[in-house]
């Protein structure tokens, strides 16, 4: 399987997906790099790992990119993540505790 046989939105996808729940965490692009945090998604249900609005998710949730080749070379899923074999060499992300302390402090990280 490439990414030339496997559109993106398709239920072959979609199959693809190990419903973790690890990319519904809320990210930040600090200098050009992604560091997740450990706030969910208003709408992950954390104790199943699934999206409650999925269908509607990115319309419902703004800030939730839906999984476009363009989304996953930018380097926003953690290593593992099925998604990423179509660009391996795409960044991982950090986690928040990678970012300056003078910055947590600012977005009230280290509560």
């Amino acid at each position: 399987m490439t990414s030339k046989t496997i559109q993106p939105g398709t239920e072959p996808w979609e199959q693809l997906c190990q419903k973790c729940g690890r990319c519904c965490y809320e990210k930040l692009d600090y200098c050009g790099e992604i560091f997740y945090t450990e706030t969910p998604c208003p709408h992950l249900n954390v104790a199943t790992r699934l999206c409650r609005v999925y269908p509607s998710r990115t319309t419902q949730q703004p800030d939730c990119a839906a999984l476009t080749p363009e989304v996953i070379a930018m380097g926003v899923l953690p290593k593992g993540c099925p998604y990423r074999r179509f660009f391996p060499d795409s960044p991982l992300p950090k986690t928040s505790g990678d970012l300056p302390i003078d910055l947590r402090r600012q977005l009230q990280l280290d509560n």
